[in-house]
């Protein structure tokens, strides 16, 4: 995380060890996109100037629910935000009026439970990762953040709601546990 000197108010990094991908799950990282196509992305924008990247998830019409390829995307876009040494602040959020619907559980590439398994592994490592990159992290929460959605929410340092916006961890009654380890 980003400590602030009570001295010279200057801004410092904290050391943090990256933990790898296994090399199965970075395989099928970069496999997938080209085998089952895209539905949604996963946008972001680095700011320089002011330190401030935005990730945004941009899959409207089923309310911003991470299919496969948005996953990779969003694994993705950490392993830059790991990188970027001019960041000081990361803020997530959902385009249209919805944060996040949790996993696209009608995307045909999570069909199999070996395939499930798979992306529940990324999911798990990639908010691992979110929650411990050295920059504050906030999620704009307008909407719901349901499922896997609530999961990516309270991976973040903070949480913003606006009027009306709602994170319920349905999974319970569904009869199954958090998947990405929320």
């Amino acid at each position: 995380r980003r400590l602030a000197s009570p001295v010279h108010g200057r801004i410092g990094r904290v050391s943090l060890m990256h933990s790898a991908l296994s090399p199965a799950l970075l395989a099928f990282k970069k496999a997938l996109p080209a085998a089952h196509g895209r539905v949604g992305r996963v946008s972001l924008a680095l700011d320089a100037a002011s330190g401030i990247a935005r990730l945004v998830l941009r899959n409207r019409p089923h309310a911003n629910a991470l299919s496969s390829s948005m996953m990779v995307d969003l694994s993705e876009a950490i392993d830059r935000l790991e990188q970027w040494d001019a960041g000081a602040a990361v803020v997530l959020s959902g385009e249209g009026g919805t944060f996040c619907a949790g996993a696209a559980l009608n995307d045909g590439a999570l069909s199999s439970a070996e395939m499930g398994a798979l992306f529940s592994g990324l999911m798990s490592e990639s908010l691992t990762r979110l929650r411990r990159l050295p920059l504050v992290s906030v999620a704009a929460i307008d909407g719901a953040a349901i499922g896997g959605g609530a999961e990516l929410a309270t991976a973040t340092d903070w949480r913003l709601f606006a009027p009306g916006a709602r994170v319920q961890f349905v999974q319970a009654r569904m009869g199954v546990s958090t998947g990405w380890g929320g």
